[in-house]
């Protein structure tokens, strides 16, 4: 019986002592997950400040030059408009996941021939097309689309896109400007 005391006593002990440094495995897991998360999170909001600065070069370049090419032209009216889209942490996540995220249109030109009073616009939203930046790469272009009466088509599926050389602009993982 003594024997039979003795190996139980000896097993309950290993048996609490590896319980012990499961949890204390776990406690340094959780507290390390916390501060590699934490610091995925940090690096993630910096890329996504650097990207939300890249773009915003973009708008300041296209409203300036619409204003100066609207000034030199007689019967064509140019016109600007933001829409001035809130890019959240979690909207810029969606956007490097799924591609695209509700209400994503970040700004529009818009062509009035004042004497046929047509009007012709092109608006840039931020849409990721995986076949052309899959993942892993983090890049989020602003993709060109046309505004025809059954709303916004992408520039691509139109029989008449090869006129125009923009398809969308984006930065790379190095910084540089591509049209």
């Amino acid at each position: 019986m003594q024997l039979v005391w003795s190996r139980c006593t000896d097993l309950f002990s290993e048996y609490v002592r590896i319980r012990q440094e499961t949890k204390r495995m776990e406690e340094w897991a959780e507290r390390w997950g916390v501060k590699e998360t934490e610091g995925l999170q940090r690096r993630e909001s910096r890329e996504m400040e650097l990207w939300m600065s890249r773009i915003r070069q973009v708008f300041l370049k296209f409203q300036p030059a619409t204003e100066l090419i609207n000034d030199r032209l007689e019967h064509i009216e140019l016109s600007f408009c933001d829409f001035k889209t809130d890019i959240t942490f979690e909207r810029y996540q969606q956007l490097l996941r799924e591609g695209h995220t509700e209400f994503g249109n970040a700004f529009s030109i818009t062509f009035n021939d004042r004497r046929s009073r047509r009007q012709e616009r092109f608006m840039c939203r931020y849409f990721r097309n995986f076949s052309k930046f899959p993942r892993p790469s983090k890049i989020i272009p602003l993709e060109l689309n046309y505004r025809n009466e059954n709303g916004y088509t992408r520039l691509s599926e139109l029989d008449w896109a090869n006129r125009i050389r923009v398809r969308e602009l984006h930065f790379t993982n190095e910084g540089e400007f591509i049209v």
